[in-house]
């Protein structure tokens, strides 16, 4: 059916809104402010937090069905970037279908919730490997009262937030969608549900009673009963949930999109192959350079400088359907120091079980703290290859891909990065800081000690305090310009300390946005909500 349906639409997909509670266990849900870079008009509008159309992939059972269900999850696990296995947990359910005349769109309205998995402020967290693609803002809002027009919504969303973004324009239908989500979720909704659907089924019964032998009584008990039974598990499901987990306050350290860093692309957590170097990962080989000057030779990253911003798309493979992020860098051999500039940042860590190991760099100065680091530099000089060009296919294929002119990838020269940096380093997120551009890394071994040396080592507990940390190593080292402490300790311990450890305005005033926000990417990945709490 969905095959067919192509044939008399241009898209058949699902509208997910995402509801559920805060931290402090308020009923909320998500609207999301489109990036107008993936709009035909490139304007940015407001609409539902995902918007998913159907793929070969959403196929169960040996290819016989398509399923809503699986499309949903694969939607936000895109999208959003929470694992499946997470989405899993929560309720979803279908309300709406729609066509949209005017566009030739035909879609299912999805409500999912999140109140007995996480807060919305977590499920925010995560990279989706087309969050940072198609998304300028994901916003928290309340439960509005219900409203007659839908439309009434785009000012009352304002007034309520203050937030300027919802001075955008809205998505065709989209604050129909919200509309009937507030209405569905309203105190009262339940029981005038309930009584409109008993009074219709009474008023059949009566008339029915004429002809048949039903019994009218037992009838309108057992609606009533009913009744009862879904008003009190409406009230059950409208107590808080996470007050007991997170107290009454989640707070990421860093802005998420209006910061001095932002990130540009991601890949997604079921994209990570640990401990194996034996093929290259499509990660890897999907970042392209392409250099400005017709003469072929070998350069270091170091030595080239990106003449644009770095074009990110995501592409999908024709064999299984599958998609993975790629990027093409247009660059040039530098002249001087300017110019933005390309570099790949490795987060050391192992993970074993529920045991995380991670290295943190202190730097002194005369005696005082310069500055915390878990991130460190790739020093070893990475080589690019300029000594290919694409073919007229590939021309073709990577003008659409990344909206390029064909007339420049004509005349670039090639180059990817090489085997043993693939084979080795995994990309997780592409990040913009000032004027450089700079890639997570980790390494696919994930082996800490093999690779990363360290002064210290220093296990986390139940107990353990920023202060014990500064107290018994930090403080007794001051007269050493740098040295690295490894920190050690179960996932849970772990989570507390480096939480605390970041809150403190001491320690934080000593990191950097680009630090803590590739931590805080890597972290979640892994199951660890790196950010403020009380």
């Amino acid at each position: 059916m969905v095959e067919s349906l192509a044939f008399l639409f241009s898209s058949f997909g699902i509208d997910i809104i995402i509801g559920g509670r805060d931290a402090s266990g308020a009923k909320k849900m998500l609207v999301a402010a489109r990036s107008g870079n993936i709009e035909s008009d490139n304007r940015s509008t407001l609409h539902v937090p995902v918007n998913e159309s159907f793929s070969r992939t959403d196929l169960v059972e040996h290819d016989q069905y398509y399923s809503p269900y699986h499309c949903v999850l694969r939607g936000i696990k895109e999208e959003l970037g929470i694992p499946e296995e997470i989405c899993k947990k929560t309720s979803v359910s279908f309300h709406d279908f729609a066509i949209v005349s005017d566009e030739g769109e035909i879609g299912l309205g999805c409500y999912v919730d999140f109140s007995f998995v996480m807060p919305l402020e977590e499920a925010r967290l995560y990279p989706g490997q087309d969050k940072y693609l198609e998304l300028a803002d994901i916003l928290i809002v309340p439960y509005l009262p219900f409203k007659w027009s839908p439309s009434a919504y785009e000012d009352y969303f304002y007034k309520t937030t203050g937030n300027e973004k919802f001075c955008m324009q809205w998505q065709s239908f989209t604050t129909l969608l919200y509309q009937r989500a507030i209405l569905r979720n309203a105190e009262a909704s339940i029981p005038i549900i309930w009584l409109v659907d008993s009074t219709i089924i009474l008023t059949l019964l009566f008339l029915l009673t004429n002809y048949t032998q039903i019994d009218l009584t037992s009838t309108i008990i057992s609606l009533i009963l009913g009744g009862l039974a879904l008003f009190i598990m409406k009230r059950l499901n409208n107590k808080s949930v996470h007050k007991l987990t997170y107290g009454e306050f989640l707070k990421p350290f860093v802005p998420q999109w209006n910061g001095d860093v932002r990130v540009l692309q991601s890949t997604m957590h079921s994209q990570i192959v640990k401990g194996s170097r034996k093929e290259t990962n499509p990660i890897a080989d999907g970042i392209m350079f392409g250099l400005n000057s017709p003469s072929g030779q070998k350069l270091k990253l170091s030595d080239i400088h990106l003449l644009t911003p770095p074009f990110c798309t995501v592409r999908r493979e024709f064999v299984n359907f599958t998609e993975y992020p790629i990027s093409f860098y247009y660059v040039a051999e530098k002249n001087g120091d300017i110019g933005n500039c390309l570099s790949f940042i490795k987060i050391p860590y192992a993970l074993s079980s529920d045991d995380l190991s991670l290295l943190l760099t202190v730097k002194t100065e005369k005696g005082h703290i310069v500055s915390y680091n878990f991130t460190k530099p790739i020093h070893s000089d990475i080589i690019l290859d300029f000594t290919n060009t694409l073919d007229e296919k590939q021309v073709n294929t990577f003008s659409k891909y990344y909206r390029m002119n064909k007339d420049l990838l004509k005349n670039v020269q090639i180059a990817s990065l090489d085997e043993n940096f693939q084979k080795r380093w995994f990309p997780l997120d592409l990040f913009n800081a000032g004027n450089d551009y700079f890639w997570s890394v980790i390494d696919m071994e994930d082996e800490l000690e093999k690779h990363d040396s360290y002064d210290f080592d220093f296990k986390i507990s139940k107990k353990t305090q920023p202060r014990d940390l500064y107290m018994k190593v930090i403080a007794k080292n001051m007269n050493r310009s740098c040295f690295s402490i490894k920190l050690n300790g179960n996932l849970k311990n772990m989570e507390a300390f480096l939480c605390a450890f970041t809150s403190r305005n001491d320690n934080r005033r000593k990191m950097s946005d680009l630090d803590i926000y590739m931590m805080q990417l890597f972290l979640i990945r892994i199951g660890i909500v790196y950010a403020k709490k009380k």
